[in-house]
């Protein structure tokens, strides 16, 4: 049991938690994280490598930093071990792609329209929403999802060999 009184934090953090969302995105459409390859990063070399504004970079890579994709040494970058190896387009555990999946237009207007959704018992978006045997959205979900099933496959293809 918490020794603390109410507080608002859960409400502010879940509230504002598309910003973490779209400081993300943004990384990974910039190439942002594969930019480093074993050294650290400034600001201005990040912007370069990016083709981005410098202040744009500073501003994007101080968020990530206190969101723990960072660290930040003086005035440079450098990457998590988590975000080396999921975020970095180099590794083969690269997940950035899933965010093609994650963040797909059909799938964020299923959540945006969660309060007709619960009004309806069901989809808002169409009667079968997302579970129609041909919809498209299921192509992308395999081929975003791909890295996280090598090392299970490559264990599994082990275990075959008698």
């Amino acid at each position: 049991m918490s020794n603390h009184g109410p507080s608002p934090a859960l409400f502010f953090d879940t509230i504002s938690s598309y910003q973490r969302t779209e400081a993300l995105r943004a990384a990974i459409e910039l190439g942002f994280f594969s930019q480093f390859r074993g050294a650290r990063r400034t600001a201005d070399e990040l912007a370069a490598a990016c083709q981005a504004s410098p202040r744009g970079v500073r501003i994007l890579a101080d968020y990530l930093t206190i969101l723990g994709f960072l660290t930040k040494h003086g005035d440079k970058y450098d990457l998590t071990p988590d975000s080396k190896l999921f975020l970095d387009r180099a590794s083969p555990a690269y997940l950035g792609g899933a965010s093609t999946f994650m963040l797909s237009p059909d799938l964020r207007d299923c959540f945006l329209k969660l309060t007709d959704a619960v009004r309806r018992g069901g989809t808002a978006v169409s009667d079968e929403g997302t579970v129609s045997h041909d919809n498209p959205i299921w192509v992308e979900f395999a081929r975003a999802m791909a890295p996280l099933m090598q090392m299970p496959a490559q264990l599994l293809a082990g275990l075959g060999r008698w």
